[in-house]
């Protein structure tokens, strides 16, 4: 249970900071 969780939580961590890239290249 914890490895499956562990992964979850990193994937999310991707994708937020992904998204947050793509924002702030639309800020400029």
């Amino acid at each position: 249970m914890m490895k499956t969780n562990l992964i979850s939580v990193l994937i999310l961590l991707l994708v937020y900071s992904c998204a947050r890239n793509e924002d702030t290249l639309d800020k400029y």
